[in-house]
């Protein structure tokens, strides 16, 4: 189950981080306030992590107590906190009603944050257990953040990854503000190569967050070197196919100025034979882009095996590809590795 009693169906105050971008803006200017103070209001609550407008002292004393008596600048609830052998740290949110899980993982002492952008996902594809959930809702751009803020409670974060539940091109209203405040100096001024947003491929969404200027890396999800088979495991293939994909992604690179990556997950007799790994090196070779190929985890409900040619497609893709590696997921045990998230303490 998705999703509990609202605070607006308990009659409480709304959380000011549950309000989607255009509100939160429309918010600060019924304070009374000017538009700078947008900005200033998002680095209290997202970065410093105030939980009382009170704390906002450069705002007057009016503002304050117009955003008090109006909105609750509290943060999610934490309805549960899970740890791995490997140190990985996954995190079930309730954010007003909706929940949704982050991740924090830890390789060779670099920290990297795995979050999500929807509570569900629309999209079935049928080798990620989160599509098996259906959808409940879009996360606010706040609600964005605070997975950030959360996570950076428990370890210093390095790396941020778009990759936990939803697509991201579906809700690009609070993911593109999300990100510029990740990137800003205002923010937590990461480095846009320190960021990366996964994605299907839905076409619109690419050209529209090339044009945004955030600018940060993509990983698109290719998953498949044929349209048959992408669009079995992958319904948005048949609406936005292979070619596609890879045209808008590479205008995004040369738009961007951006590395784009091909995520390919190796699925036992479904797109693991060597004419597959011939075919995604040469992909690689003609769009200058590397491949990582992933490791399936095998997860409760989902009828698919890893594939037992690992090298051996490894080597077929590394002799055709411009670059390749590996990535075997890590939290396994607490279902925090890829594909894994379904909210079991929901």
């Amino acid at each position: 189950m998705l999703r509990g009693k609202s605070r607006f169906e308990m009659n409480e105050k709304p959380l000011i981080r549950s309000l989607n971008h255009r509100l939160f803006v429309k918010a600060v200017r019924e304070a009374d306030l000017e538009k700078y103070s947008v900005d200033v209001l998002k680095k209290f609550l997202f970065k410093i992590g105030i939980t009382n407008f009170d704390e906002v002292t450069t705002f007057s004393k009016n503002a304050r107590e117009w955003l008090n008596s109006h909105f609750d600048a509290g943060l999610p609830k934490v309805l549960e906190r899970l740890r791995s052998k490997d140190e990985t740290i996954k995190l079930l949110l309730d954010c007003n009603g909706a929940k949704s899980e982050s991740v924090l993982m830890n390789s060779r002492g670099k920290r990297t944050a795995c979050i999500s952008v929807q509570s569900g996902c629309k999209l079935n594809c049928v080798f990620c257990a989160t599509g098996k959930l259906g959808f409940f809702r879009n996360l606010s751009f706040g609600e964005i953040l605070d997975q950030v803020l959360i996570l950076r409670g428990d370890a210093s974060i390095d790396r941020i990854v778009v990759m936990g539940m939803g697509e991201p091109m579906d809700n690009l209203d609070e993911v593109i503000p999300a990100l510029h405040f990740l990137t800003s100096k205002d923010g937590y001024g990461y480095s846009r190569k320190r960021i990366t947003l996964s994605t299907v491929g839905i076409v619109p969404g690419i050209e529209r967050l090339a044009n945004s200027g955030v600018g940060v890396e993509l990983a698109i999800s290719l998953h498949a070197v044929d349209d048959n088979v992408r669009s079995a495991i992958i319904p948005m293939n048949s609406k936005y196919n292979i070619e596609d994909v890879l045209k808008a992604s590479k205008l995004y690179a040369s738009k961007a100025n951006s590395k784009v990556t091909i995520e390919y997950l190796l699925l036992q007799d479904i797109n693991n034979s060597e004419d597959d790994a011939v075919k995604l090196g040469r992909i690689s070779r003609k769009y200058l882009m590397p491949i990582n190929l992933i490791v399936f985890n095998p997860t409760e409900g989902i009828e698919f095996e890893p594939a037992d040619n690992l090298e051996r497609f490894t080597k077929i893709v590394s002799d055709n590809a411009i670059a390749v590696t590996v990535r075997r997921s890590k939290g396994k045990e607490i279902s925090a590795a890829c594909g894994q998230l379904v909210m079991r303490g929901a």
